[in-house]
């Protein structure tokens, strides 16, 4: 960092000086400038592109869907950490590497098209916010039937015989 520094400090063409810095030296720089800055003391909502057409309920409407994202979410973080782990193994086949793929990747794609600004806002039509739900709800089942059975396997590696794992400890939405 520090050749690159000074390097830019050397050959820009421009008033300004790189350096290292603190948050109290850089409030300090701007305090003493004596600088005016603006306030907006009205609210930007309810928000309007066009008259009469208000975009109200933002952070009130479709709450679940709000949810249902923060949910995928955590299950997303947990699951993408066995994911991990199992892929890296060396006993692992091709055909599990796609299944894990597979349900991660489907994961992925709806809980990115779920935080669409149309989604997660409220603001779609309600057939397709049902649509939403419908293929987060989906993906979800099948990224925690692949997290139920990696969990089957990491318990019973760290325990052995000890247990006996039957079924899947979660089963979905």
């Amino acid at each position: 960092m520090d050749k690159l520094i000074k390097y830019f400090n050397e050959h820009n063409t421009a008033n300004i000086t790189l350096m290292y810095s603190t948050p109290g030296a850089y409030i300090d720089s701007l305090n003493k400038q004596n600088l005016t800055w603006p306030v907006k003391y009205d609210d930007m909502f309810p928000y309007s592109d066009n008259p009469q057409d208000y975009w109200s309920g933002y952070f009130t409407s479709r709450q679940a869907a709000k949810k249902q994202v923060r949910d995928g979410q955590a299950n997303l973080h947990a699951s993408n950490y066995l994911f991990a782990k199992r892929v890296i193994q060396e006993d692992i086949k091709q055909a599990e590497i796609e299944k894990i793929e597979k349900a991660k990747f489907a994961m992925l794609d709806w809980m990115g098209v779920y935080q669409h600004h149309d989604a997660v806002a409220g603001t779609a039509k309600q057939h397709v916010a049902d649509n939403y739900v419908t293929k987060l709800s989906t993906s979800m089942y099948e990224n925690n039937e692949m997290y139920s059975y990696l969990l089957d396997l990491q318990i019973y590696k760290d325990l052995g015989e000890k247990v006996k794992v039957q079924g899947t400890f979660f089963n979905g939405i």
